[in-house]
């Protein structure tokens, strides 16, 4: 997913980690068929007049709020290693 979002001017998905790639990866991203509250700041897809809206004003995509909430990725990956670790010793 992140090689097709690398190419990717602005990406439109259901509520899935592909979101959650495109967010860490600065994409704007919309969502149809939405159904989680973490995702509701994003632009909400329901039609063809949305999608190019969405696509004509990528703008309106504000990831900062689902950065905040899922934290930084270093630091997750970290808290993760260390975990492991301290359950194999």
């Amino acid at each position: 997913m992140t090689d097709v979002l690398g190419l990717a001017d602005v990406c439109i998905s259901t509520a899935s980690t592909a979101v959650l790639d495109g967010v860490y990866m600065d994409v704007p991203m919309a969502i149809y068929e939405n159904d989680q509250p973490v995702f509701q700041n994003l632009p909400n897809i329901t039609g063809v007049d949305d999608v190019e809206y969405f696509v004509s004003n990528p703008s309106g995509a504000d990831l900062t709020e689902i950065q905040f909430h899922y934290g930084d990725v270093e630091k997750n990956f970290e808290k993760c290693c260390d975990t492991i670790e301290m359950v194999m010793q």
